[in-house]
Formats: structure tokens, C-alpha cells, sequence
């Protein structure tokens, strides 16, 4: 379902955030393939640069320009 909202989105913001949520589930991925200590810090990083760009984001930047 986040997905799905995020491809609605149809700006540059919006390909920040679908860029980063591919990336933290890619991530999640690679750790339930191979939980080791590398794997598990790239997920924690994508999480956080995820957060980062979620928190850095305002409603304007989704009006049409």
C-alpha cells in the first residue's frame, strides 16, 4: 500500500521517496537472505535516509508547480 502511494506521487520529491522506500526494501531483502553485519548496516542506513527524506518533506511540495 505505501508503494502504491508513492508511485501516485508524480514530482521530484516523490521519486526521493519511492527511490529511498525501494532501497530500505531491497535492503530488508538482502538481510533475510544474509543477516550479516554489512547487510544489517546498509538496511539501518537505507532506514535512516529514509526517515531523513520523510521528515525533510513538506505538503507544498506536492502541490502542482
Amino acid at each position: 500500500e505505501i508503494q502504491t502511494l508513492l508511485k501516485s506521487i508524480n514530482n521530484d520529491r516523490g521519486e526521493v521517496l519511492v527511490n529511498s522506500y525501494n532501497s530500505v526494501v531491497g535492503s530488508v531483502r538482502q538481510v533475510l537472505t544474509d543477516a550479516n553485519e554489512n547487510n544489517l548496516n546498509d538496511m539501518i542506513e537505507n532506514f535512516n535516509n529514509y526517515i531523513e527524506s520523510y521528515n525533510n518533506t513538506t505538503p507544498d511540495q506536492f502541490d502542482s508547480k
